[in-house]
């Protein structure tokens, strides 16, 4: 980005002791307009500066210094500002109070439970389901679980199951690979022919 001067925070109400000072910036109820509209109503409603935020919307991060509704809003709260002398310390305003967390409202609803085996289409060179040996009903009073435990027979009968990419020959890859190699040495062999004239 190009180097611009832009106004980041605005401070006003400043009380400069001789201590030092405490500020919060200027943020609540701070309309602007960004690449995400603002969220104008609310407890932490408002907006860091317009010209910073106009600032940031090529980089895509300008809704992250104004409300938009999420519910991080409150995160984007300014913090105060510390100044102190030296050997002095400066009175600590109160911490901003973060919201409460609302139960969902929405309910949750399961999808039935399936009433039978459920059969996955074989791939290519895998063993069909109904070729496999039983291996227990389905308990329909549990949800998600669709067969019984696996038997030590049952695993062992599908032991030679092998993808069918790897009985696959490999010939005409080699030959294909071959070819290939013929051909660019042909490229390099010096051609003998007519001469321009």
């Amino acid at each position: 980005m190009p180097s611009q001067d832009v106004p980041v925070v605005t401070l006003s109400d400043v009380d400069v002791t001789a201590a030092g000072l405490v500020v919060t910036p200027d943020y609540a109820g701070h309309v602007v307009e960004g690449t995400v509209p603002q969220k104008r109503t609310g407890e932490h409603w408002g907006a860091f500066p317009q010209e910073f935020v106009t600032f940031l919307e090529p980089m895509g991060t300008d809704q992250f210094w104004y409300s938009t509704g999420l519910q991080s809003d409150w995160t984007k709260l300014p913090t105060p500002i510390r100044v102190a002398v030296a050997g002095t310390t400066v009175k600590e305003p109160p911490p901003a109070p973060k919201p409460e967390r609302a139960d969902p409202t929405n309910a949750v609803t399961l999808p039935p439970a399936p009433t039978g085996p459920v059969a996955a289409p074989a791939l290519p060179g895998q063993v069909p389901m109904a070729d496999l040996p039983a291996v227990g009903a389905p308990d329909p009073t549990s949800y998600g679980t669709s067969l019984g435990p696996v038997s030590v027979e049952a695993a062992a009968a599908v032991d030679d199951v092998r993808l069918a990419s790897a009985r696959a020959s490999h010939t005409p890859w080699v030959v294909g690979g071959v070819l290939l190699l013929g051909a660019a040495l042909l490229l390099l062999v010096p051609v003998r022919g007519r001469v321009a004239r």
